[in-house]
């Protein structure tokens, strides 16, 4: 199975952290066994349609059994360059911001599969509507990388010597345990996706779909058993 990550997600000299959530979960899709490849782009409203025009480049050369986009303009960029299926991640102000919010309800009835990182995203907040449950909407959380962070009692944790626990770095961390069974739901997920895909032919997406989504809610989910279904 190979996969593409779309995301502007990405770091700079101001913000190396940003994105490190999206990286974890690219390195832990890789360590069971996914080929993985990484479009990103810097943020800014000049950057969306270079990286539209770049991308639709990259697909017309290259074939992915899935792309799997983060944030809601990233979702955008991937439709637009015609990605499919497609795959969304929203992650917050993409959903609750007064001008991405809208398009990201929109694009949200436009892609394969919408996630969010949690299920209050579906909800009204403070007057702002969350995303629509579409049919197949689930609930993928970007939770803690469970190798870094670990409950600490208060006292110790304000001391230098547990505070650097809680730094964010830029390092490849190492994979979270996914409990047993994973490995058999990724196989079987992995075996209806290519089936799918062999089944149904390019011209329809419906088989294949029903087999990404098998391997999306097992791999790319922080933890097993964690994502839920919405629409």
């Amino acid at each position: 199975m190979r996969v593409l990550v779309v995301t502007n997600l990405v770091p700079d000299e101001n913000a190396p952290q940003r994105g490190r959530w999206v990286r974890d979960q690219v390195a832990e899709v890789r360590a069971r066994g996914v080929e993985v490849e990484e479009f990103g782009f810097p943020r800014g409203r000049s950057n969306y349609l270079p990286a539209t025009r770049r991308l639709r480049a990259l697909l017309r050369r290259e074939r992915y059994d899935l792309v799997h986009a983060h944030y809601g303009l990233a979702g955008w960029v991937a439709r637009a360059a015609g990605a499919r299926p497609l795959i969304v991640t929203f992650h917050g102000t993409d959903v609750r911001h007064p001008v991405v919010g809208p398009l990201s309800r929109r694009l949200a009835w436009r892609a394969d599969l919408v996630a969010g990182v949690s299920r209050a995203l579906f909800e009204e907040e403070n007057g702002r509507p969350g995303l629509p449950a579409v049919p197949g909407a689930v609930v993928l959380p970007t939770g803690p990388e469970l190798g870094r962070f670990a409950p600490t009692p208060r006292a110790a944790a304000r001391t230098g010597k547990h505070a650097r626990v809680a730094r964010v770095d830029a390092g490849v961390t190492p994979g979270r345990g996914q409990g047993e069974g994973h490995d058999d739901d990724v196989r079987r997920g992995k075996a209806c996706l290519h089936g799918a895909a062999r089944s149904v032919g390019a011209g329809t997406l419906a088989g294949l779909i029903w087999g990404a989504q098998s391997v999306v809610i097992h791999i790319l989910s922080a933890t097993p058993n964690a994502s839920e279904t919405i629409g």
